[in-house]
């Protein structure tokens, strides 16, 4: 789950073999104030820099599951960006606002109970030249802490240069969530991992660059060169 507060920002999940919960945060002192304030059974923050949440601890399900009590009797405001405003800074207000503004689609939504899910994307409009492009740019960013993140951008705007195309899109499923599919079906079955070959590499450069260059005379010159 993702939790949102006036404290900070924590991604709880339950990892596969663990008997406790994880709690992950991109910023230490989320953790922090939330060991303080609410989870005093919180373990030891640990940090890696090669993960989209750099810290990370481990709690038991019933001190999790207390805490959120506690953090709901103290609801006290009306208003929960102001608050964050008030307590953490106009920037991560910024952030926060930006994520409620996304989130103003989901009423666009229908159900997703009987429906297709938000990610829920046709796997048979994947085609070869999409994962040749989400694997390029995977590995053009490995070196990057959030490469995974950046993949998804910057494949939404090659496919709304009509660098890669989909077969079909009957669900008019927008090019941001259908790179976040396409993603995590790369790491779901593990294709996103494989090294691009020399041909791969080659195909990707002519995709790209040679189609940029080619647009680019054309607009400069009203015609492409021959």
């Amino acid at each position: 789950m993702w939790l949102y507060t006036d404290d900070g920002f924590y991604s709880v999940v339950h990892k596969p073999g663990d008997q406790e919960l994880t709690v992950r945060a991109r910023v230490k002192s989320d953790l922090e104030r939330l060991k303080a304030r609410y989870l005093p059974g919180l373990s030891d923050i640990a940090e890696a820099k090669d993960t989209d949440y750099r810290f990370r601890a481990k709690v038991s399900h019933a001190a999790f599951a207390h805490a959120l009590y506690s953090i709901g009797l103290d609801i006290n405001y009306s208003n929960f960006k102001n608050t964050v405003a008030k307590k953490q800074g106009i920037d991560r207000a910024k952030i926060y606002g930006n994520i409620w503004a996304d989130s103003i689609a989901l009423g666009d939504l229908k159900d997703d109970v009987g429906g297709k899910k938000h990610d829920d994307v046709d796997r048979s409009t994947l085609s070869t030249g999409q994962r040749l492009v989400m694997r390029a740019l995977y590995h053009i960013h490995t070196y990057e802490a959030l490469r995974t993140w950046r993949c998804m951008p910057f494949f939404a705007v090659a496919e709304k240069l009509g660098l890669t195309r989909r077969a079909k899109n009957q669900h008019d499923t927008a090019p941001e969530t259908y790179a976040k599919a396409l993603l995590h079906d790369g790491f779901q079955k593990g294709w996103i991992h494989e090294p691009l070959s020399d041909d791969e590499w080659h195909e990707v450069l002519t995709v790209f660059v040679y189609k940029f260059l080619q647009d680019w005379t054309t607009f400069q010159n009203g015609e492409p060169w021959v």
